[in-house]
Parts: structure tokens; sequence; C-alpha cells
């Protein structure tokens, strides 16, 4: 029985080491108390969990594993509350069943390598981050390199790594020092792997302060302004009669934008919720058809490109009319992006990385309790898209991944982006 209470206790103490740490980690990202997040908790908040797994008996492990990925998504994923009240515990519990099976893996690494276990941790580490976000399942929020964004020197050397190469930078000394924790071996003992992480240290920072200073010294031939455009609610909620409000807040803050000249108006992801080419095709009712012809003629008559989020509607099944017998429509959509430009509409780009569960879920035969679930509360499913495309407007080539950003296209030399953000609330 005292046995049996020492463990428990010890758990306890354990779980409650890693509630600890899964707050301060969540709070190292852009949080609900800090829009900019404290990075610099980053570099720390891992050791604890190091230091629980290298400890804990194998019997708990895969436990507090659970009880971590949960903890720390909840309080990192707070916002999704706002998208939607299921998904702020669907998230969590998937990355709970995650960290569920990483923790007994790290202990593993831990036990097989007493002395330099943390090496082959932080790589078993790194190995999990790149398989759990990436493909269809990834899901890339709350990557340890993203924490350091506010820090350019840091993260320059993705362009030869990638962000895996900074995951393994922040995590070696943490688990490190998890092991030097346990007392088992000295800090003399220690020298080479310290001399050895010193260096690829030093080479981080001088390639990110040459790459960044030559970055900042850079002077463009060019510079595009762009307004990007956010009418602060719901696109989705409230039909017609909310369609219209928002596109008329939206269609005046982009002429409010004009004033200011820029290049390009940005418009954000599904911000004209009424499908452009449904409507036109296959129009539903008049107030509807009306709108999406104003919405059209505003964006063919605006002096610069209008990027904007719309949804494409299309015939799903084509041996049957669009509007089925019972009431439903006969459609699958798309979450697309629409370039208007000179008049006319240029092109569009179909969201072709889905977020599995809120936009796309491929198991419903699988894990039909779950999916009826999730089409009881709403959820909008996406066909997939499957071409990459690169818009191109008076010289400038651009990509468009429907989050409310633009990457410009490397090819295009020496050009410099201003935004300018126009809310309207």
């Amino acid at each position: 029985m005292n046995e049996f209470r020492r463990a428990l206790g010890r758990f306890f103490v354990e779980t409650g080491v890693l509630l600890g740490a899964a707050f301060l980690h969540a709070l190292a990202f852009p949080n609900f108390l800090d829009a900019k997040g404290w990075g610099i908790l980053a570099f720390f908040t891992m050791i604890p969990v190091f230091w629980v797994i290298n400890r804990s008996g194998w019997k708990v492990v895969w436990l507090e594993g659970a009880i971590y990925g949960f903890a720390f998504y909840l309080v990192y994923n707070y916002w999704l509350k706002t998208f939607h009240p299921l998904a702020i515990l669907i998230a969590p519990s998937l990355e709970a069943m995650q960290y569920l099976i990483l923790f007994p893996i790290l202990k593993m690494g831990h036990s097989l390598f007493k002395k330099r276990g943390y090496l082959l941790q932080t790589l078993l580490y790194v190995g999990y981050s790149y398989l759990t976000q990436t493909g269809f399942l990834g899901y890339p929020y709350g990557n340890l390199a993203s924490a350091l964004y506010a820090y350019p020197v840091l993260i320059q050397i993705a362009s030869i790594t990638g962000i895996w190469g900074i995951v393994f930078m922040m995590a070696l000394p943490q688990a490190w020092m998890a092991s030097l924790l346990e007392g088992k071996e000295s800090l003399s003992s220690y020298r080479a792997d310290i001399i050895a992480y010193g260096a690829l240290l030093a080479f981080q920072l001088l390639f990110g302060i040459v790459t960044y200073v030559s970055y900042t010294q850079a002077r463009p031939e060019r510079t595009v302004r762009i307004a990007a455009v956010q009418h602060s609610a719901d696109s989705w909620k409230g039909g017609y009669a909310t369609y219209k409000a928002n596109y008329e807040v939206l269609k005046d803050a982009s002429l409010e934008a004009l004033k200011a000249k820029p290049d390009m108006i940005l418009w954000s992801e599904t911000a004209f919720v009424p499908s452009v080419s449904w409507h036109l095709e296959h129009p539903s009712d008049d107030l509807t058809y009306a709108l999406v012809n104003d919405f059209i003629d505003f964006g063919k008559s605006l002096p610069v490109p209008l990027v904007t989020g719309n949804p494409e509607g299309l015939v799903k099944d084509k041996d049957l009319p669009p509007f089925l017998e019972d009431g439903s429509w006969n459609w699958k959509t798309y979450n697309t992006v629409i370039l208007f430009g000179q008049g006319q509409i240029l092109g569009t780009y179909r969201k072709q990385h889905l977020v599995p569960f809120t936009e796309y879920f491929p198991y419903g035969k699988e894990f039909p309790r779950l999916y009826a679930l999730l089409k009881a509360n709403d959820y909008k499913w996406w066909e997939k898209g499957t071409e990459p495309i690169v818009f191109s407007y008076n010289g400038i080539r651009f990509s468009t991944p429907i989050v409310l950003k633009i990457f410009l296209v490397p090819s295009t030399p020496h050009l410099s982006v201003t935004v300018r953000t126009s809310w309207s609330i």
C-alpha cells in the first residue's frame, strides 16, 4: 500500500510539472495574454518535459504524454473556440493521442543510451515533429521553431535546414539539461558535446547575422503596396443579410484604402461567401444572384487588382440536376481565391492542403459516428485542389495559400512589400 501511495504521489507530482510546462510552453507562442507571445520561454519549457519522461515509469509515461499533449494544445489553441466549440476539444484530443505515443518513444531513446540518450531523444523528437506536421494529418501549429518568429537572426538557418534544423537546435540543449539533472554524469564529461553544440550554434548565429544584414541592407528596385482589408465578422452566420452586410463593409473599407494608392487590395479567406461560379450558372434566388453580380462588377471596376477568398461551387453529379427534389444542392465546393484585374477575373486557386477534421474528413466509413458528429455541428467540407497556381499581374508573381497571406515568388527580383491594413468593426 505504501508503495502504491508513493507511486501515485510521484505520478501527481510529475503530472503537475507537465501541466505547468504545458501552460508556459503555450505562452511562448502568441497567446491570450500577449498577442506576440514570449518566445524566450521556448528555450526552457521542454526541459521539465524531458525530465519527467526520463524519470517516469513505463506504466504511466504514455498517460502523462496524453495529459501533456491535451493541456498544451488546449491552452495554445484557445482561439479555436471562436471557430467552433467542438474544435477546441477535437484538436487537443488528437494531439493527446500523438503525445501518448511520443512520450514512450522518447523514454526509449533515453533508456537505450544512458549518457547520450538525449541526442537520440532529440532526433526522435524532430522526426516526430516532421511526421505529425506534414501530410494530410499535418498540424504544424505549435512547432517549436515557430516560437522564434521574433528572432530573425536565429531562424535564417532555415534556408539551409528547413524549420527542422531550428527544432533540433532548440530541443537538443533542453534534452541534455534534463539528462544532466539526473546527476548521473558530471558537466565535465560532456565537454565534447558542449564544444560540438557550441560550434553549431556559432555557425547558426554567424549565418543568421550575415544573411539578415544582407537582407535588411538590400535596396529594392520596386515597392508593392498592399491594402489588407478585414471585416472582423463571421462571414458564414446569418445568411443573405450577413453576406450583404459584410460585403458592404469590405467594399467601403476597400474604397477608403484606395486613398492610400495601394498596388493591390487583399480580402481574407471566404470574405465573400456566395459562390460566384455556382450562382452565375445556377442562381438559387434573385437576391443572391444580384449580390454576386454586384460583387463581380465591383471587383472589375477597381483600378488595382483585388485578391479575395470565395467558395467555388460546381455540379457534383452531372447526371442529376443542380437542385435535387429534397431541396438540397447537387454541388461540390472548393475553398478558392479569385484574382480580379484589368476589368476581368484573371484566375482562381483552389486550396490544396485542407485542415483535417474541420475542412476535410475522408474517414466517414471508418469512423461514422465521428463523421456524423462533425456534420451535425455544421462543419464545412471542401474538395481538395490539385494544382498550385502562381498569379501574375503587372510584373508581380505571387501565390496565395489561403491564410490571409500572399507569398511573393522568389523569382520576382528586388521587390519589397508594404502593407496597409484597413479594419472595420
